[in-house]
């Protein structure tokens, strides 16, 4: 008889425990974030569908610099990912999150305190007095405090902290996205003023050339000074070109050297402009389901579920 008294306590204390959770629960103010997508009627298969299952695992779920096939531009960028100032930033940014979350979450246990104090002089029960000897008082309690999360005040404060965290990770993605961006066409453009100077050097030298043999004919009296002076005129015209393009080239290698978070100095390029391999097209066609994958709008996304736990 006492087994099933106690085991009918058991279960009423479980009940009771079970209960107690679901409606404290429920007493949280605002309302639940849901993330709300229309509904849109469209046709099953699409266009070029047979395409986009064949590219999808192939180059939208890789990284997509890698499709040029150039090592040099893989460092760099991995570089740029450990050393770029924005970059760093977004990475602390997360940290600090990660940290206010922390403060959040320890807002819903008890909060315990003490405090401890020493004292030396003639004092007995807070008045001076005279005649006695001075003695040491040493004096010390604690404090435990715990207010009960009834509203779900610190649960709505512990989700949009979990929110805000997630958006920041979002964030952190979009600003890498960006720098991977800039970072491979910056690249490329310096490839392309390198061969620019390259070609400005070689006309140059085919324009010297081409002076010289106008020269000794003219020397000889076989040509007449207007074609002197036209090849003159061109050969000025490529000499002019080269040192556009070395300062391009230095200005873009400066560009560079600021998204690598260094530094401007020379960069170390890898293949040629001309040697380069063009990566595969992108196939048309490609479903509107990839805008979800899109960190910045996950980052708003996030935002406004930490907003609306705020409402709470």
């Amino acid at each position: 008889m006492k087994k099933i008294q106690g085991l009918k306590t058991k279960i009423f204390i479980i009940l009771f425990m079970v209960s107690s959770l679901i409606l404290f629960e429920g007493c949280k103010v605002g309302p639940t974030f849901k993330t709300q997508r229309t509904e849109i009627d469209s046709t099953a298969v699409y266009r070029y569908d047979s395409i986009q299952l064949a590219m999808t695992d192939s180059v939208l779920n890789i990284s997509w610099w890698k499709l040029f096939d150039d090592p040099v531009l893989a460092d760099l960028i991995e570089i740029g990912l450990e050393e770029n100032k924005d970059a760093l930033i977004a990475s602390s940014r997360i940290d600090q999150a990660m940290a206010q979350l922390g403060f959040t979450k320890a807002d819903m246990g008890p909060k315990i305190g003490y405090n401890i104090s020493a004292q030396r002089g003639n004092v007995i029960a807070g008045a001076p007095t005279q005649g006695f000897e001075a003695s040491n008082i040493f004096t010390g309690f604690g404090t435990l405090s715990w207010e009960l999360d009834f509203w779900g005040k610190f649960r709505r404060a512990n989700e949009a902290a979990r929110a805000e965290l997630v958006a920041t990770e979002y964030g952190q993605r979009t600003v890498q996205i960006g720098l991977i961006s800039a970072i491979a066409t910056t690249y490329y453009q310096l490839l392309d003023f390198q061969w620019r100077e390259y070609i400005s050097r070689k006309t140059l030298e085919l324009r010297q050339a081409s002076l010289n043999i106008i020269q000794a004919r003219y020397d000889s009296g076989i040509v007449a000074e207007i074609d002197l002076n036209q090849a003159q005129i061109q050969r000025a015209i490529a000499a002019a070109a080269v040192p556009l393009f070395q300062r391009s080239v230095a200005q873009t290698e400066n560009a560079l050297g600021i998204l690598l978070g260094r530094s401007p100095g020379p960069i170390t390029t890898g293949v040629e402009l001309s040697e380069q391999q063009l990566p595969p097209d992108i196939p048309v066609g490609l479903p509107s389901m990839l805008m979800e994958r899109r960190p910045d709008i996950l980052q708003v996304e996030a935002l406004l579920h930490a907003q609306t736990a705020r409402i709470g």
